[in-house]
Parts: C-alpha cells; sequence; structure tokens
C-alpha cells in the first residue's frame, strides 16, 4: 500500500489552506466539527485498511493506492 498526495500542486495548496482555515477539520465534511472529521478523518482511516480501496479521500489531498 502507498499514500501520496494528490498530484494536482494547486488543489493541494487549496486543501491546505482550508484545513488551516477550518482548525484541521476535512474541508469537504462542512461545519461539522467532530474529531473523526479532523485530518486524516476517520472515514479515509477505514478506506486505507481495506486492502482492496484505491482511490482519493473525500476533500481529495491523499490518495491510497493499492
Amino acid at each position: 500500500m502507498n499514500m501520496r498526495l494528490n498530484e494536482d500542486e494547486n488543489k493541494v495548496n487549496e486543501i491546505k489552506a482550508a484545513l488551516i482555515a477550518n482548525g484541521g477539520f476535512c474541508p469537504s465534511k462542512g461545519a461539522d466539527h467532530n474529531p473523526a472529521n479532523k485530518c486524516m478523518c476517520a472515514e479515509f482511516k477505514m478506506q486505507i485498511e481495506n486492502l482492496n480501496y484505491e482511490g482519493y479521500c473525500r476533500c481529495g489531498l491523499y490518495y491510497k493506492e493499492k
């Protein structure tokens, strides 16, 4: 398993700025500042554990390869 940042540097910079402005909470989760939504969110951590999953996290910052 490999994980990497999105290859689009502009998108990465936008997401990182949104994370800073949002106190480290996933910008795609809206105003829900639940601890499970803190980056790297619980949803993506579960996807990482799934050996068959390949794709981006919800906001698009990270990509998990098989």
